[in-house]
């Protein structure tokens, strides 16, 4: 991995690369690469095969790779080939076929390939990955006698002021054809090219040493690393999408861990070292994984010891290595915890987990776009705001049925945006106590550290909680406040239940009007329950004791409005997906517990296909307020209909557009969005006005 100074903030594209390889170019003495007209021209020491179209975005890649070889590696310029000719003994003819770069060795005269080297730009990196080896490495080596040693496969990344090439090194020798070198795993023998015609290989990552990880991304490197992912992982094997998903989520888990725990100058333990076999980098990792747990998902040592990255055999070693391989060299927490890293990493995790987790038994997904408006519309950043004002801390908002985490995201987002402004724009106005709150909040190793104590989430599937997991701290977040698993992460349990280590969580009192024990620790709730889930009579007989709805219904989202009601302090705020039906119908047991615990403050419909394809059901958008004590004892025993006539302003939206399209294989942006204006509509009616 070599990097070169670009120096010119975000430019990143084929913008970026010729940018990169002027400066690349001018920072090398007698360079035997040149610029003519923006494009570059090789020194006549450089062997030419045949002419190529020099404005081709590869053909800078191409130049980059040229330097590094030249002038870093020291190979002899009248040795290294462009558009390197094959003749090949099948198919259309002889000379037909070109490898991009060879680097040529001469023994008693004869000259030979010692490395042939295939070029992508970076968008086409990872989704031509297999055709590149199949074709263009493997196929071309195959003609070529002796063989080479090594085959390459490149590409440069350019993007805030720097350009990095990655290598994917193979030792050719090692291995008879692409088919034999896919079935034996895809071992990468080293990722950079050896200087002096040497064997592969690959020097392995040490915390503050020479050979670190990496601390900077563009939005292509991750992409490709996305695509490449998804093309081995789930590429056509024995595992489903989800069991490869969960996979990899427990993979990050342990080389976040590693980060975390690593101290200078050792080895990092998320790794393959050379001539290591994978059970013994297993060994090693399952470790970190089981750290994980115990530090960021509430597993006791116990419950941690029983765990391995590979569950139930699922991940042949092939997909194991590969995504090791793959993720070793980034350092995931400090990218995480850079300003544009962090939205760069969450938007990679997401995408992957809308690719990979089959959804089921009632639990969807919320897109982002619609949790983004649920907690704007709860005006979380203007009631931060206020409260920092008046030296208090932020709201402290949760997720019962936390899904993928991605409601505890957008919220962790608006509050600490709503922090940073406060103190960019009015600091000097602030008195000590919003001082300390800002510095408090701001000012952590972590980005969003703050969030252990403002932003909590539970999830009964223990996969599902652990991608909650990586996804808040991909997006920089230092809780260890998502508890999951059937037995801390029930949303539905007895607060009893729930560890004693979260007592915001386990402790609970009587109300005195609404006939079970409540929490009342929370400012908001922000969900997307699951719908329509049949729960056993064990499971019934259990919730009755703690929810007092259970008499009236079953319903799962029924359950979970009032599990919302026992954790809302008094005025708390509620912003919540709901299936029509609890709204809907002649009687509704649901509808009449919503109305007499809350006020009602507005209903946004949405389209049909919101979850499509996981779910048609048509759902709405609630918004609502906790009645306080007072509010509920005089009027607690009256009607539902009694209960309607006493809310004063109830506001109505229809969403048709949500910025998005999905079909039953994809999604698309999509530019009409109605939530927009419907926020817009919710600001000028002021809709939280008594709150604020």
């Amino acid at each position: 991995m070599v990097s070169s100074d670009g120096n010119t903030p975000e430019l990143g594209g084929i913008s970026g690369l010729r940018e990169a390889l002027r400066r690349r170019i001018e920072s090398v003495p007698e360079c035997v690469v040149s610029l003519v007209g923006g494009y570059p021209a090789y020194d006549n020491a450089i062997r030419r095969g045949r002419l190529t179209s020099v404005t081709d975005p590869e053909e800078a890649v191409r130049a980059l790779f040229v330097i590094h070889i030249v002038h870093d590696l020291k190979y002899a310029p009248e040795l290294v080939w462009i558009e390197y000719p094959v003749r090949a003994r099948a198919g259309r003819g002889a000379g037909d076929k070109y490898a991009d770069i060879a680097i040529a060795r001469k023994e008693n005269r004869t000259e030979s390939a010692y490395a042939l080297v295939e070029l992508k730009t970076e968008d086409r990196y990872g989704a031509e990955r297999n055709e590149a080896w199949e074709s263009q490495l493997f196929g071309l080596a195959q003609f070529e006698t002796p063989r080479p040693d090594v085959l390459v496969y490149g590409t440069a990344h350019a993007e805030f002021g720097t350009v990095s090439l990655e290598a994917q090194v193979v030792d050719a020798s090692q291995r008879r054809d692409y088919r034999d070198w896919k079935d034996n795993g895809q071992i990468i023998a080293a990722d950079a090219i050896s200087p002096n015609y040497g064997k592969p290989s690959k020097e392995p990552y040490v915390k503050g040493g020479k050979k670190d990880l990496r601390r900077e991304v563009t939005v292509g490197e991750l992409d490709s690393l996305r695509m490449t992912l998804h093309d081995v992982l789930w590429g056509g094997g024995g595992s489903t999408d989800t069991d490869v998903f969960n996979l990899l989520t427990r993979l990050i888990l342990a080389k976040i861990t590693d980060e975390r725990t690593a101290t200078p100058g050792e080895k990092y333990g998320f790794q393959t070292l050379e001539g290591e076999s994978l059970d013994a980098s297993l060994k090693r990792i399952n470790g970190l994984y089981r750290d994980g747990l115990t530090t960021r998902l509430n597993f006791s040592r116990e419950q941690a010891d029983e765990k391995n990255v590979r569950d139930a055999g699922k991940g042949t070693d092939a997909q194991i290595r590969y995504a090791v391989e793959r993720l070793e060299r980034y350092d995931l927490f400090s990218l995480a915890n850079s300003e544009s890293g962090a939205d760069m990493l969450g938007d990679f995790f997401e995408r992957i987990m809308r690719q990979g987790f089959k959804q089921n038994k009632g639990q969807f997904f919320t897109h982002a776009n619609i949790a983004d408006f649920v907690v704007q519309a709860l005006d979380i950043e203007n009631w931060t705001t206020e409260r920092v004002r008046k030296g208090e801390a932020p709201p402290v908002v949760i997720d019962p049925s936390a899904g993928s985490g991605t409601f505890l995201v957008k919220a962790m987002e608006r509050i600490f945006a709503a922090v940073q402004t406060l103190r960019d724009t009015e600091w000097d106005k602030l008195n000590s106590g919003a001082r300390e709150i800002i510095n408090k909040t701001l000012n952590q190793e972590r980005r969003h550290a703050w969030a252990g104590d403002h932003c909590y989430g539970l999830e009964i599937n223990s996969d599902l909680g652990l991608a909650a997991q990586i996804n808040m701290l991909l997006h920089a977040d230092g809780s260890s406040c998502i508890f999951s698993g059937p037995q801390q992460g029930d949303g539905l349990a007895a607060f009893s239940q729930y560890s004693s280590a979260c007592p915001e969580l386990s402790g609970s009192a009587p109300h005195g009007i609404y006939p079970r024990d409540v929490s009342e620790h929370f400012d908001a709730v922000i969900s997307n329950p699951p719908f329509s889930v049949k729960y056993t009579d064990d499971e019934l007989a259990r919730y009755a004791k703690s929810l007092a709805i259970v008499a009236q219904t079953k319903a799962s989202e029924a359950l979970f409005l009032d599990r919302w009601f026992q954790l809302l302090k008094p005025g708390g705020r509620l912003g919540v997906v709901v299936p029509n039906s609890l709204l809907d119908g002649v009687k509704s047991a649901a509808r009449d517990h919503l109305l007499r615990h809350f006020w009602i403050k507005a209903v946004v419909s949405l389209p049909a296909d919101a979850f499509y394809p996981y779910t048609s059901t048509k759902t709405s958008l609630v918004f609502a307020q906790k009645k306080a004590p007072s509010e509920l004892a005089d009027h607690y025993n009256e009607t539902a209909s009694e209960h309607l006539q006493s809310h004063k302003h109830i506001l109505f939206a229809r969403a048709n557009y949500l910025g998005y399209q999905r079909t039953a294989k994809n999604e698309r942006p999509d530019d009409r969005n109605d939530l927009a204006g419907i926020l817009d509509y919710f600001r000028r009616e002021r809709l939280w006005k008594s709150a604020l």
